[in-house]
């Protein structure tokens, strides 16, 4: 055991250590030089001790001890401890005091750095060390909108302490607690062509980092005047005006699932100017004597935007033959037919009557498109008149008969043919609306060309309508048919007139048929039954042997067996004595 004195630029240290001496060959100087370990620090003893020794005793005389050498060891740095942290979602903290120190060099000539050992959570860019010398400190700022829950747990946080030959690390733990964050809604582009609605779903750049599903919550036009807006939980609704082009401007947010509000955003639809549609000349084919309607397929409609059909002008009247819109004539140019009126068939074209020609007609016309503009320039629409056989001109009858009265029409008295008397025609069927109103067929009674016999069912009356066809002789032979209305009159309440008959006193009448004098004005009726209205004032009225009642009805056959008997009252007679109403 030795006792040194160490000198050093900041410290004085004395302790006591464990020599290892070991002589050494003379250097040649006037001191012998000793040594320690190899490649221990030496100590330079050549010049005069410390003159008094531990004790503070005076040393005899100034000796040289000569030169030692002593291995003082690298002692590793140190680092104070950190406690555990806790901070919130996107909150930074610190600064963090910690201190470090050396043995042999000081705080001064130390390396510190910091690691993190989970980056999601805490990035290295997030770490931010300070202070100097011995007294340190270190800041950490957590990534955006992480937190352990989200991030795989606490993040150890490992500080580093180096002198160049040793190390000594110190760990932490960061604990980063969730915040809930609102939402992020990101501005979206979408384009559509003029006046063309767009459904844009403006979701797919917007999030939320908590993981919370979210919807649209609202959309507003910064510019109302520039169309119509609507909006469901995922999509927004553009519709344009019609003169309406360039950018709009939509502010929209969006909601998540716990309630929590987005920035605005901003939805651009940019909407692509108006270009005029298109119109194709075109041929309609019709057979003569007939009308055509014009309809969309004839105009050859196109529109580079998309737009829909919006109306036809009439640029020029058919050059032969009538045009007739909504059942009127049109008499001028410049007519516009809206899309839902040609669809419906108003807009009529009608040849001459037995006019034909491959091109027998033409008009010029413009279309319109959605948002109001005409086609640059006209189209030109062809009418191509089929000729036909010319058929008869059958023209519409009526005629009347009473109830069950058989009735012989000519029908053919106020037809005719458009090509003369070089044509014959005759009636060549017959057919009745209701079968069961009566039977129909030709008859030749009235014209060896044909008329229409008609007999009604048994008491049918009313109107009877009866389709007749007339048929012409041509080559090739046409046809027309013609309607024939009869009215059967309503059956006719029967009459009879009195009637007078003689009874034997106390005897009995059996009354007959003849007795009631039936008539009835309309023909094939027959008498059906008798009812009975006032009863005998002096006698008695029987059927079957059943004194009579008033409004009692009696058959015609009952009658004709002899079931209605009258009787006088005892001793009974005289002229007019008695009688009874039906």
């Amino acid at each position: 055991q030795a006792t040194a004195w160490l000198s050093h630029p900041q410290d004085i240290i004395s302790t006591s250590v464990a020599l290892r001496l070991e002589a050494l060959a003379a250097n040649g100087g006037f001191a012998p030089t000793h040594a320690l370990l190899l490649g221990s620090t030496a100590i330079d003893m050549s010049g005069s001790t410390a003159p008094t020794d531990q004790r503070g005793v005076a040393r005899v005389g100034t000796p040289d001890i000569g030169a030692y050498e002593y291995n003082l060891g690298n002692a590793a740095p140190t680092i104070s401890a950190i406690a555990d942290q806790t901070t919130d979602e996107d909150t930074t903290l610190g600064p963090l005091a910690f201190t470090i120190g050396d043995l042999e060099s000081g705080p001064g000539g130390l390396t510190v750095t910091a690691t993190s050992l989970n980056t999601g959570l805490l990035p290295q860019a997030g770490i931010a060390l300070g202070g100097s010398g011995a007294n340190r400190t270190i800041t950490l700022t957590p990534a955006a909108n992480a937190n352990s829950v989200l991030n795989g747990g606490s993040v150890t946080v490992r500080i580093s302490v180096s002198d160049g030959v040793n190390t000594t690390l110190r760990d932490f733990l960061l604990t980063v607690n969730p915040v809930a964050d609102d939402p992020v809604a990101l501005d979206d582009l979408a384009s559509t062509p003029s006046a063309t609605t767009v459904v844009v779903a403006v979701l797919g750049n917007d999030d939320d980092v908590d993981g919370d599903s979210i919807v649209i919550h609202s959309a507003s036009l910064q510019d109302g005047s520039q169309g119509s807006l609507g909006f469901d939980n995922t999509t927004i609704t553009f519709t344009p005006g019609p003169a309406v082009t360039g950018a709009v401007l939509i502010n929209y947010t969006v909601r998540d699932s716990t309630g929590r509000l987005s920035n605005t955003a901003v939805l651009t639809v940019n909407v692509g100017a108006n270009n005029a549609p298109t119109a194709a000349s075109g041929m309609v084919a019709l057979n003569e004597d007939t009308s055509r309607a014009i309809v969309l397929a004839n105009l050859g409609y196109g529109d580079p935007d998309g737009h829909a059909f919006a109306a036809l002008r009439v640029d020029s009247l058919p050059s032969a033959g009538s045009l007739w819109f909504n059942g009127e004539l049109v008499t001028s140019a410049g007519l516009i037919v809206n899309a839902a009126d040609l669809a419906a068939g108003k807009l009529v074209f009608t040849p001459a009557t037995n006019a034909n020609g491959a091109t027998y007609a033409t008009l010029q016309f413009s279309v319109q498109d959605s948002v109001g503009a005409f086609s640059a320039s006209s189209a030109t629409l062809t009418f191509n008149v089929v000729a036909q056989p010319d058929a008869p001109i059958a023209v519409d009858d009526v005629a009347s008969t009473p109830i069950n009265q058989p009735i012989d029409v000519n029908v053919l008295a106020n037809d005719s043919h458009p090509d003369g008397a070089a044509v014959s025609y005759a009636v060549t069927g017959v057919v009745l609306d209701d079968p069961s109103q009566g039977t129909v067929s030709i008859s030749y009674a009235l014209d060896a060309r044909g008329s229409v016999l008609f007999t009604p069912a048994s008491n049918v009356s009313g109107e009877i309508v009866i389709r007749y066809t007339v048929t012409d002789d041509a080559a090739t032979p046409a046809s027309s048919m013609g309607t024939l209305r009869v009215t059967v009159g309503a059956n006719t309440a029967p009459n009879s007139a009195p009637t007078t008959v003689t009874v034997a006193e106390d005897g009995s009448y059996t009354v007959q048929a003849a007795d009631i004098a039936y008539a009835d004005p309309d023909a094939g009726q027959s008498f059906a039954a008798l009812r009975i209205d006032q009863l005998p004032q002096f006698g008695m009225l029987t059927i079957a042997g059943v004194a009579a009642q008033v409004g009692d009805s009696i058959t015609a056959a009952r009658l004709a067996a002899g079931d209605l008997v009258y009787r006088p009252q005892a001793d009974g007679n005289g002229p007019g004595f008695d009688q009874f109403l039906f």
